[in-house]
């Protein structure tokens, strides 16, 4: 590792060592071509999803809609207390770990810092962003599947989370305001490939349609929902076979 990023490891620890009240710190992430991943979330609330999809967000003004909603709606070049972090870098305490028993066991990939991150809040525990470090990471690596299959994993690790955690009403709302908010996105994006079509307002009508679909089935108990194991054994066999090629 060269020196200059040795020091800055070293810095994060400083800033853990020097706050005992950091639990988590998820260093600043980007590609492999250098770009910002959104690595710092607060966690889902049904007016954050109706803020995020139906496009009021532009109301709130830019600085406050950074705020509230993080991820990719803020510019990640501060250090700041967030809900949650990434998953792909984080530097956790010891003591917190077997605290809170480290991450979900039902939850194999997609979806299980966010859950983690919420019991180590709850454990009375402060999570941080801080961008002194920077991170490369290959978004995808771990699930070298098909992009459906990925959201799918991503989905079910958000209701998972809601079933877990939020109260009853809250689930309902939560599940509504995801379906409401993707339907509204596909009309929208279908509207604007009418009148402006572009590959982007393409992408964007294609994820909306896909997430939508999948949401939808999901929630209904629709295909069965596979198991840590199940996944571990099927995401090692698809690894081992891309080595291979």
């Amino acid at each position: 590792m060269p020196i200059g990023n040795l020091l800055k490891h070293l810095t994060v620890v400083a800033i853990m060592d020097a706050r005992p009240e950091l639990g988590v710190v998820g260093p600043r992430l980007v590609d492999e071509a250098g770009r910002v991943q959104p690595t710092a979330r607060r966690f889902p609330a049904v007016w954050r999803e109706l803020l995020r999809r139906f496009g009021l967000y532009r109301a709130l003004g830019r600085s406050r809609a950074a705020d509230w909603l993080l991820a990719d709606f803020w510019p990640h070049d501060a250090a700041r207390e967030v809900d949650w972090v990434v998953g792909a870098c984080m530097l956790v305490r010891r003591e917190v770990f077997y605290q809170t028993d480290g991450f979900d066991a039902e939850i194999f990939l997609y979806g299980e810092e966010q859950e983690w991150c919420w019991r180590i809040r709850r454990a009375g525990w402060t999570i941080a962003f801080e961008p002194a470090v920077t991170v490369v990471h290959r978004g995808g690596a771990s699930a070298p599947e098909s992009d459906a299959w990925r959201t799918r994993l991503a989905l079910e690790g958000d209701l998972y989370f809601q079933r877990r955690h939020a109260t009853s009403l809250g689930r309902r709302l939560s599940v509504l305001a995801r379906a409401a908010g993707l339907a509204f996105e596909a009309a929208a994006f279908g509207i604007l490939s009418l009148c402006k079509p572009s590959g982007y307002v393409r992408d964007r009508l294609d994820t909306a349609w896909l997430e939508l679909r999948m949401w939808l089935a999901i929630v209904a108990g629709r295909g069965r929902r596979e198991g840590s194991r199940e996944r571990r054994l099927k995401l090692t066999s698809l690894i081992e076979m891309e080595k291979t090629h």
